[in-house]
């Protein structure tokens, strides 16, 4: 019977981890692809920014991403960001309208740093070559071993290019590279403008995520098998119950039929002595004995 509540208890555990698992599963799934798609608006919002500083005509994807960008972040305001109405979170240093439509722009210019902040530009020749960096995105370039060869061929062949990379620093990068009309607007014509974003910081969450899904599993795990154990349990109770019942059944009855038997072979032992050896029943005699023995 223990073997059987090992099995029901076996049972139940793989259910719950399979659960865990295809929830746990999900949950990974859905915060990558949250990232990614983030990353992914943020650097083509920015590749359209460039764009147009350059001069270029923005491609589709291009403009549908900048539209897309501002309709995301404004989502993500509160309510009184963009109410001229209710005031209950407006701050209390803002008194008008006048006030309230410039800290507004301030708010906007903080949010379109802060998001973007993390994205460096590569403008290349054709190439391949660098040629122009900002101070602030220097550090970061050497550091993860850019531009990336392979996603300037693609761009080249298919106008864009979209990739994550693992550099030869082993950083993993998001790169978005597009190639372009050389634009007298530089000193050197530029051919392709890569940017990228340093997926560090995504991949702490997601490493920090499966950490945290697998701690919760262990602890589902231990939660589930004591309860499956007991449930287990509960289940078979009635079962062992009529087990033992049975088990006292048969040793009733065993204990029943061996005195009959017993009888039967005392009686027989005993005509056994009094016949002679040679006699006819005395095989017959030996036939009850080896059949009796069997029963007993």
């Amino acid at each position: 019977m223990n073997k059987l509540r090992l099995r029901l208890t076996f049972l139940y555990v793989s259910a719950v981890m399979a659960f865990l698992a295809v929830v746990g599963g999900i949950t990974y799934g859905l915060v990558q692809y949250y990232l990614q798609s983030v990353t992914d608006l943020a650097l083509r919002h920015k590749m359209a920014h460039e764009f147009a500083t350059l001069g270029l005509v923005w491609p589709k994807e291009l403009a549908d991403a900048d539209v897309n960008w501002f309709s995301v972040r404004k989502s993500t305001l509160p309510a009184a960001f963009f109410s001229t109405v209710s005031r209950q979170q407006e701050p209390k240093a803002i008194k008008n309208e006048a006030a309230w439509y410039p800290q507004k722009e301030i708010w906007l210019e903080e949010l379109y740093d802060g998001e973007l902040s993390a994205i460096f530009l590569l403008p290349l020749n054709a190439q391949g070559q660098l040629i122009q960096v900002q101070p602030q995105d220097y550090g970061v370039i050497q550091s993860v071993g850019l531009p990336d060869a392979q996603a300037l061929v693609v761009a080249k062949q298919n106008t864009h290019d979209l990739r994550t990379v693992t550099t030869s620093t082993g950083a993993k990068v998001r790169l978005l590279t597009y190639h372009v009309v050389p634009t007298p607007k530089t000193d050197e014509p530029i051919a392709y403008l890569q940017l990228g974003r340093v997926l560090d910081d995504q991949t702490y969450v997601l490493d920090s995520l499966i950490t945290n899904l697998g701690l919760a599993g262990i602890i589902f795990a231990l939660l589930g098998g004591l309860g499956s154990w007991l449930l287990a349990g509960h289940s078979l109770r009635k079962e062992q119950l009529l087990w033992q019942r049975q088990q006292t059944f048969v040793a009733n009855a065993s204990h029943e039929l061996r005195t009959p038997l017993t009888l039967i072979r005392a009686n027989t032992e005993v005509i056994q002595r009094k016949l002679p050896q040679n006699a006819d029943t005395q095989m017959l005699l030996s036939d009850v004995l080896a059949e009796n023995g069997l029963h007993e």
